[in-house]
Formats: structure tokens, C-alpha cells, sequence
């Protein structure tokens, strides 16, 4: 039963008890006309809502609106939203536009809306923004936002996009001298469940370094032990780690090639250390074109090609343990979709569990979104839900998977519960 459905149950019998209490008691006796619940009951109530509901409710009274806003709260709410399945209209694509520099706004694709209407299309809704932005992860709520104009010091804030709320931008490094940004070889953003912090971590200049949000300072870490495939990290909630496609080879890797030459590159933000996972025993062995690292259902994922026209996608069940990896879905497509070229052919961006549907970004040639259903013997993929590359719209018009979507599920979380300054935007 959904929670909004348990809390209608619960209050509708407390007020028929009421009232029937009033027909039978004498006034002194009577209860008032609104039910009363035990707080802690109220608040395991209110914690199984949704976030978008919940900040309706703090308009009910004072109570509710000090308990909903408290960081203990939020943070409780954020939990029990992980460890749960997310209804399905909690959870969104977003994404913004690099090359529109005019047009300062991300956009926001509802789940729930793509799956209504997959046969025409679904409508963006744009969330405006005073700066030019750069989405660069999505954890528990936040989105971490940067100031795109390359010849400016780099700068990085935290935005809640359910609440509109937002820290103020925080300059992670300054411009040279020729205002240029420094070099950054790597990044990643995640949250550190062990000590409730929001983290960051880039290689800025072949030095390693993390920063955590309401410190307002950088500590040094031990270097990036490999050579990782891709620039952004990939953030598994629950475990407090990022992690990269990695290999020992520093040169550009030619594809085919065995796929013990690549590795799960991990990093821990509560230790500071790294680790290695072997990745699945593919069939075969190779790995025909690159690979994918991904997050689905808050595990691991990792895409790849190991023959013409047929991709695997494989989750670990239990994060570290490279024994639970399990083969989930084998995307079978026609070379016309996704053509036979170097680069990326399929990004995972999320799976429905309700439906056993995946919604993907594939290339034909340009990077669009499509959804595809193991179980349809017939046509698999809905194909294509939005284009993805096209002149008329402001969807991402650059040939480039990464970085282009990212999954946000609604929170409550504020950047004032870390410390940081807060403004509406």
C-alpha cells in the first residue's frame, strides 16, 4: 500500500472515532474535532511520504512545518526513500543545454509522464536558473551544479530543485592568469554516509584532492592509481564510493580487447581509499566496443558489447562482491539503430521495476532517448520517447552520452543541514 494511501486510512478511521466519541459523550468529555494521533506515530507517518507532498504539509501547521524542516528529519526521510523502491512519480530525468548559453534553465523529463504517453512524446518542464550551468552528479536530492563559462573560476553549488533551495556558488579553483580553469582529469560527487557529509573529488593538475561541503577546504589524497575510461565518476548510493571504468594502460585503448585489461576502479569517501573489482566473466571474454559503467536500483552496472548487434548488462547485487554480479538483461538490436562504430552505443539511465522496462540513451547516429521491454517478443524498443538531437527544442544537442541525463529523486535535503548558506532560487 502507498503511503499516501496509509496515512488517508489511518486519519479517515481516527475522525470517524472522533466523531462518534462526540455523539456519545457528554461535552465534557468529548474529544476535539480533530483527531489526535501520538507524534511519533505521525512522524512515521509523514516519513513514508513523498518529499513533493511533504512540503505541502508543512503549510498544515507548526508542528508539522518544525518537524518536516528539522535535518534529522530530512535525512531519515532520504533513507527510508533509498532503501524502498521510489514510486515512480518521485523520480525524474534532468538535464541542461551546454550549447544554449542564452538559456539559463535545466530540464526535467517526469518519469511517470515519459511512461504515460511513450507513443507521442512527453512534455519538458524547464526549472530557470540565473547562471549558465553545468549538471555534474546527482545524489540524494541535490543536483551539484557548475558555472559553465570555461574562461571563469571554477565553481560548484548545491541546488534542490523540489524545495528551491540552493548554497551559495563556492570557487573550487581560481583562473590563471590567461583565465583559463585548470585542468581536471577526473571528478566525482557523492554523499559519505559514515560522517553525513557531501563530498567532491577531482584530480586537478595530477594532484587528488576531496572537498567536503561546509568544511570549506580541500584535504590531499593518494593519487589515482590507474588510468580510469571516463571523466566523471559513478556514485553508488549506500556505499559511500565512486567508481570508474579503469586500466593499467595509460595509451588509448583499440578495441577489441580482453576484458581482464579493464577494471572497476573504486573509491571510498568514508576511508579514502581505493579498491579494485574484477568486472563479470563475459561470455567470450572480450569486449568488442566500450563499455558503460552505470547505477540502476542503486547497484552497479556495467554495459558492454560482446558481439555485433548484442549488448549485456550486468548487476552486482552486492557491492564489493564480485561473485553476486548477475546478468540481467541482453539487449539484442538491429545494426540501423545502433550503427557499428567506435564510442558508446547504449547508456542505461534507469529500470523500471514495476514494468521490467529500460529506459536508455542509444545512437542513431546521435544520442536519443528509447525504451526497451525484455519482455515484447516483437518491437523492443520504443524508440525514440524524445529526440535527442534536434534543432527545434532545447534538448542536449551535443554527440556525447555522458553527462548529458541524470536521475533525480525528490528529497527534502538543504544545504543548510551541512552547513552551507542557503538562498530560494
Amino acid at each position: 500500500m502507498r503511503a499516501h494511501a496509509i496515512v488517508k486510512k489511518v486519519f479517515g478511521a481516527a475522525t470517524k472515532w472522533s466523531k462518534l466519541l462526540s455523539l456519545l459523550l457528554p461535552p465534557p468529555l468529548r474529544p476535539p474535532t480533530l483527531p489526535i494521533l501520538p507524534p511519533e506515530l505521525i512522524e512515521l507517518i509523514l516519513l513514508r511520504l513523498p518529499a513533493r507532498s511533504l512540503v505541502k504539509f508543512k503549510r498544515v501547521c507548526k508542528s508539522w512545518k518544525t518537524l518536516i524542516s528539522s535535518s534529522d528529519f530530512t535525512k531519515n526521510q532520504v533513507q527510508l526513500s533509498i532503501m524502498a523502491e521510489p514510486a515512480i512519480s518521485e523520480i525524474h530525468l534532468v538535464y541542461t543545454n551546454l550549447l544554449r548559453h542564452s538559456d539559463s534553465k535545466i530540464g526535467f523529463i517526469s518519469i511517470q509522464s515519459l511512461l504515460e504517453n511513450l507513443s507521442f512524446g512527453t512534455e519538458v518542464v524547464y526549472f530557470p536558473m540565473d547562471d549558465c550551468v553545468k549538471i555534474l552528479g546527482s545524489c540524494n536530492g541535490f543536483l551539484c551544479l557548475n558555472n559553465h563559462p570555461k574562461n571563469t573560476d571554477f565553481k560548484v553549488r548545491l541546488l534542490n530543485p523540489c524545495t528551491g533551495l540552493a548554497s551559495e556558488w563556492l570557487t573550487l579553483f581560481a583562473s590563471d592568469y590567461n583565465q583559463r580553469r585548470p585542468p581536471i582529469t577526473n571528478f566525482g560527487f557523492g554523499y559519505d554516509h559514515v560522517n553525513d557529509k557531501f563530498k567532491i573529488l577531482a584530480v586537478v593538475e595530477s594532484s587528488t584532492r576531496i572537498y567536503t561541503f561546509g568544511e570549506y577546504s580541500w584535504i590531499s589524497v593518494q593519487d589515482i592509481p590507474l588510468h580510469p575510461l571516463e571523466w566523471n565518476g559513478t556514485f553508488v548510493t549506500g556505499t559511500g564510493t565512486l567508481n570508474w571504468l579503469a586500466t593499467k594502460i595509460a595509451s588509448f585503448i583499440t578495441y577489441p580487447v580482453h576484458q581482464t585489461t579493464i577494471v572497476v576502479l573504486s573509491f571510498n569517501f568514508g576511508n579514502e581509499s581505493y579498491g579494485q573489482i574484477a568486472l563479470p566473466n563475459f561470455e567470450g571474454g572480450m569486449i568488442h566496443r566500450e563499455p558503460v559503467l552505470v547505477t540502476l536500483r542503486n547497484s552497479l552496472c556495467v554495459c558492454h558489447e560482446y558481439k555485433k548487434s548484442v549488448w549485456d548488462l550486468w548487476m552486482m547485487k552486492e557491492y564489493g562482491n564480485e561473485d553476486s554480479w548477475t546478468r540481467m538483461f541482453v539487449i539484442s538490436h538491429d545494426e540501423e539503430l545502433i550503427p557499428y562504430a567506435h564510442g558508446i552505443g547504449i547508456r542505461p539511465l534507469l529500470h523500471m521495476m514495476e514494468n521490467d522496462l529500460l529506459l536508455l540513451l542509444v545512437r542513431p547516429p546521435w544520442y536519443q532517448l528509447a525504451v526497451y521491454n525484455p519482455g515484447n517478443k516483437g518491437v523492443r524498443f520504443g524508440y525514440p520517447v524524445i529526440n535527442y538531437y534536434s534543432s527545434d527544442d532545447d534538448m542536449p544537442n551535443y554527440n556525447n552520452p555522458r553527462g548529458c541525463f541524470y536521475v533525480y529523486r525528490e528529497s527534502l535535503v538543504s544545504p543548510s543541514h551541512y552547513g552551507l548558506k542557503t538562498d530560494h532560487v
